[in-house]
């Protein structure tokens, strides 16, 4: 049965049902149109009267506010009979059980809602609906996500002059309540402090400096934050002014008679803006302007200054200041003044000076350090010289001589002298030591030491010995010392010294590398110091010092010059031969021509004047003496464009195109090979360029039927372009097979026309497929033939006789049939 009427709602309540009767509904809705399919019917339903009342809820949910991945719940509590049962639902929908959303009921009329991890999706109202047989009730409640806070506009880095009022707002959004820090430089600031306040409105925050000052400039931190994150920025606040005073102490150093040395650190504020240079100020406490300052240097970019001009003894102040882009800041004073003297004294005198030897013309004068040196390192002694009754002092020394022994020459028997001895330091000259009314008188019965025989040099091998001879006189017998270098040599196992009278004899055992040197016998006595001096060398086999340049090869244009240098070590010198190695040969090189070889006793060198292809190669320099042998091989590039390709070969031959192959260049120059060109040419015609490639084969298309033609390559590198290589043997183009039109062969159906006659088991592959049909035919073929030169094509026929085909060139591995080329 249906309802005698429609309803425009959802609901309706369906009067004269008989009691203890069981009843199905269902609903049809209805437009303009007509009726639509009817719902599901409901479960049966028995119509009696049973006992109960509606549930009503008497604790409604209250509205919650939570942050970010917090846990809220919503509690409602109901009452009714037969207990009712409640749902859940936020905006309107259910909300199921989930991993986030726990519905709770504990028996008694309590329902909870409980959402483990708040996210900003779930905020909206929550409907709790409870229900029984009786009715429905229902309370709301509204769960507000906490947002977190977000900076709205970033704070931009300012500069202010020093004494201005300075106020920053700071926007933000998010729930409140929040929680604010604002930090200088690292350092929390109190929100109450008298410089430096700062107010939190609903939306911003405001930071007042009423009077902005140098240390209060620095870097602003800002951090608000609640209970669903944080949020912050930072910005900088500078304070535009004069810069302060420069660190001190002012340290002034290296103190000398016209210079010193002033330093100090930088200030430290720089009144917002970057130092510029510096001004440094002296005054000079003895000048008649004892009070004004004048400038040393108003341009100093560095922390230090060498202040030059300044009078020896006079009394000096310094001052500096630091300078930016608003002008000069506040000035540094020195301590005291400074005086402009050297940090020392003069050296006192020397002590105990005497005559202690006499030769023929001369006396041996000495004498001992100064008690005191005045502070300074002595620089030497200077020596003079004066004969009794002038008063005309000589120099002895030209400049100040750090022994304390002299040798005063040009003396004359019998006469009497006067000696002054000066110690020198940077500060000055001490007072002289004196040696007063000294008569020279030399002994007559000596003479200095004679070279009788000098020493030889000497040869020798590893491990061998050599002897060093000298003969050497003199009256007295002179004292002997041997030398090798600058170092003295005393009797060892080593070297063996003999003394046989005026024989003199030196053995070096054991010989090594080390030995080889300047040996030295030294004769002295009381009139003299006579030295003979010899070399030893020994005998080693070549090592030849091949420059690292040469190691990856050399390369020269050609018809340039180039020169081998190949620097060796050995003893005695060396014979040297250098051998060129090509591809075909090896052959001695030997001066002449464009050869030029030389070999001294330190270098090996090779010229090759008007370089050629054909000195392109490896060259092996051969070096060797009575010891033994070295060799090296050196490789030389010469640049040029390269030989002709070769071997060029028609490959195959298609349907107006022709397949090329050839060798790479046997030499290429010294460069890669860039491209190939190919010529072609008609029979009876000039060489023409067809085409280009950077590969050793190609396929020539657009070449006229019944033509023969010739090919020729061109190689290029980076030096130009080679000749051409030999021509290929003439070809000849065939007339195309394939008929363009109106196809009167032998009918392709049933694969007739096609046959395979033998098939290999070691193809690649082969297939074969024939369509027919009124209105067309299809022929394709993949049939991969071995040890042929066919081309793979396929051949598509219309009822009209109008074709299409297509080919390529086979693979190197494989050769193909074609089913167009069967005979008509």
């Amino acid at each position: 049965m249906a309802t005698p009427e429609t309803t425009p709602l959802t609901e309706f309540t369906v009067p004269g049902l008989k009691e203890f009767h069981d009843y199905e509904f269902r609903a049809i809705a209805l437009n303009s149109h007509g009726r639509g399919l009817p719902s599901l019917p409901t479960s049966p339903i028995k119509i009696q009267e049973t006992a109960g009342c509606k549930p009503t809820i008497v604790v409604k949910p209250e509205d919650v506010a939570c942050p970010y991945n917090k846990r809220a719940v919503l509690t409602c509590e109901a009452v009714g009979r037969p207990k009712p049962t409640a749902r859940w639902l936020r905006n309107g929908r259910e909300i199921p059980d989930g991993a986030r959303y726990r519905v709770e009921d504990n028996g008694e009329g309590l329902y909870k809602l409980i959402i483990k991890e708040v996210w900003d999706i779930d905020g909206g109202d929550y409907t709790c609906e409870v229900s029984n047989v009786f009715g429905v009730d229902t309370a709301t409640a509204s769960l507000k996500v906490q947002a977190p806070p977000v900076i709205e506009k970033q704070v931009p880095n300012a500069v202010y002059p020093a004494g201005d009022m300075v106020r920053i707002k700071i926007f933000f959004s998010g729930s409140p309540p929040f929680t604010h820090r604002f930090t200088l430089n690292g350092i929390e600031l109190n929100p109450d402090a008298a410089n430096i306040r700062w107010v939190d409105f609903d939306d911003h925050v405001l930071l007042t400096i009423p009077e902005l000052r140098a240390h209060e400039a620095g870097r602003y931190e800002y951090q608000v934050k609640n209970e669903s994150g944080e949020a912050s920025t930072g910005f900088w606040l500078n304070v535009s002014g004069l810069p302060s005073v420069p660190e001190g102490p002012l340290q002034i150093t290296d103190i000398g008679e016209h210079q010193c040395t002033v330093s100090w650190r930088p200030p430290a504020h720089d009144g917002g803006s970057r130092i510029t240079n510096y001004v440094l100020e002296k005054r000079d406490l003895r000048s008649a302007e004892s009070d004004t300052w004048v400038t040393v240097a108003s341009a100093v970019r560095e922390l230090s200054f060498i202040v030059a001009g300044l009078f020896s003894g006079h009394e000096y102040d310094f001052r500096v200041s630091a300078c930016n882009a608003n002008g000069q800041g506040p000035a540094l004073n020195s301590d005291k003044p400074v005086v402009a003297r050297l940090p020392f004294d003069p050296p006192g005198p020397p002590l105990l000076p005497g005559v202690v030897d006499v030769g023929p013309e001369y006396a041996v004068l000495s004498w001992q350090r100064p008690e005191r040196d005045g502070g300074g390192r002595i620089r030497g002694y200077m020596v003079e010289k004066c004969e009794q009754g002038t008063e005309l002092w000589q120099k002895c020394t030209q400049a100040p001589s750090p022994s304390t022994s002299l040798n005063v020459t040009n003396l004359i028997d019998g006469r009497s002298y006067n000696f002054r001895v000066v110690a020198v330091n940077d500060a000055g000259e001490s007072t002289p030591a004196l040696v007063e009314n000294y008569e020279f008188s030399p002994d007559s019965k000596g003479r200095a030491p004679e070279i009788i025989g000098p020493l030889r040099d000497q040869h020798g091998t590893a491990g061998g010995t050599v002897s060093f001879e000298c003969e050497i006189g003199g009256s007295p017998k002179p004292d002997i010392h041997w030398f090798r270098g600058s170092r003295e040599l005393v009797d060892t196992p080593k070297c063996t010294l003999i003394d046989k009278g005026t024989k003199q004899v030196c053995i070096v055992n054991n010989l090594h590398p080390e030995d080889e040197d300047e040996y030295t016998c030294r004769a002295t006595n009381q009139f003299g110091t006579r030295s003979t001096r010899a070399q030893l060398k020994l005998s080693t086999k070549p090592r030849l010092l091949v420059p690292p340049k040469y190691f990856m090869g050399l390369e020269v244009e050609a018809g340039h010059s180039i020169e081998l240098r190949i620097p060796y070590k050995a003893y005695p010198p060396v014979n040297s031969t250098w051998t060129a190695l090509s591809f075909e040969e090896e052959r001695q090189l030997s001066s002449g021509g464009r050869y030029a070889l030389q070999t001294d006793e330190k270098i090996i060198q090779l010229r090759i004047s008007d370089c050629t292809r054909a000195d392109a190669g490896e060259y092996r320099i051969f070096a060797n003496n009575s010891v033994g042998s070295d060799s090296a091989i050196i490789k030389l590039v010469v640049l040029d464009k390269p030989e002709p390709p070769r071997f060029p070969i028609v490959e195959n031959v298609l349907d107006g195109a022709a397949i090329l192959s050839w060798k790479p260049p046997a030499l290429d120059g010294g460069a890669l090979v860039t491209n190939y060109i190919v010529e072609k040419r008609e029979s009876g015609g000039q060489w023409k360029q067809c085409a280009r490639s950077r590969f050793c084969y190609l396929t020539i298309e657009g070449l006229k039927a019944k033509e023969s033609y010739e090919f020729r390559i061109i190689a290029e590198n980076k030096h130009g372009l080679s000749e051409p290589s030999e021509s290929t043997q003439p070809c000849t183009i065939p007339e195309s097979r394939v008929k363009r039109i109106n196809y009167e062969g032998s009918a392709i159906s049933n694969g007739v026309g096609v046959s395979i006659a033998r098939a290999s088991s070691h193809a690649s592959s082969s297939s074969f497929s024939m369509l027919n049909s009124h209105s067309s035919s299809l022929l394709t073929t993949g049939v991969n033939a071995l040890n042929t030169s066919k081309t793979f094509s396929s051949l598509a026929v219309s009822s009209s006789g109008a074709y299409s085909r297509s080919s390529r060139s086979p693979s190197p591995r494989l050769s193909t049939f074609s089913s167009t080329r069967q005979s008509r």
